[in-house]
């Protein structure tokens, strides 16, 4: 009966630790999709300022690139989002 008692409380204990653990591979999967995606869109804007050595066009394409980052419909030069009186943070 003793072992019993013991089985079933390294058995919650275990259950703990991994419940646990998948807690945090949930974060750090969360956190590593976040870096993903900014890399990913670091690496666009570099493609396309490299590809393109028209100014305009290179602002245009940075700008188009934000707004689909920030699902954002226009974007003015401060960085602000049409009709919303914060600055987009990045």
């Amino acid at each position: 009966m003793l072992t019993d008692i013991e089985d079933r409380k390294r058995a919650e204990e275990t259950l703990r630790r991994n419940e646990s653990d998948l807690i945090e591979a949930q974060r750090l999967s969360c956190e590593f999709q976040h870096e993903r995606d900014r890399l990913l869109l670091l690496l666009d804007l570099s493609n396309r300022v490299a590809s393109d050595l028209d100014l305009r066009q290179v602002f245009q394409a940075i700008s188009s690139e934000i707004r689909r980052m920030f699902n954002a419909t226009s974007l003015d030069w401060r960085g602000r989002t049409a009709g919303a009186n914060s600055c987009v943070n990045t």
